[in-house]
């Protein structure tokens, strides 16, 4: 599922779509993208956490993208941010991890300084990678 995942963010590519929809939000720290649809992988998801601003990346299929009209492409979206303000994959998730070991030895693991913005993404990675996908939620 991870490399799946990252696959997916990879090839994302930007949509006008998703673009005017996130513009009506006002929300800059956010960004949208497409991805053409995979077997087993969700139809929409979201990467992000919210500390003192909302941050990250909403990715939408193109299926979604095909099979909706924009109120309900909006509705999705604003799904996605409520993951996003709710912290359902960002700082609750990464705290819990990084309270199993320290952020020192596992920035040594990481290869990363722990004040980084990469020491974040490569966490989130190896939680995923170590929970084999567990986290996956599928959105009907």
């Amino acid at each position: 599922m991870v490399s799946l995942i990252e696959e997916i963010m990879e090839n994302a590519y930007s949509d006008k779509r998703i673009t005017r929809v996130l513009s009506t939000f006002k929300v800059p720290t956010v960004g949208g993208k497409a991805f053409k649809y995979k077997e087993n992988a969700p139809p929409a998801f979201t990467i992000g956490f919210y500390y003192t601003q909302p941050f990250g990346m909403i990715y939408v299929s193109d299926r979604i993208l095909d099979q909706f009209n924009e109120k309900e492409i909006q509705g999705i979206i604003l799904h996605e941010l409520a993951h996003i303000y709710n912290n359902h994959f960002g700082w609750g998730v990464i705290a819990d991890y990084v309270s199993m070991f320290s952020a020192e030895y596992l920035s040594e693991i990481l290869e990363v300084s722990p004040s980084s913005g990469e020491f974040i993404i490569k966490s989130i990675r190896a939680l995923v990678t170590a929970t084999s996908g567990c986290l996956y939620f599928e959105h009907n």
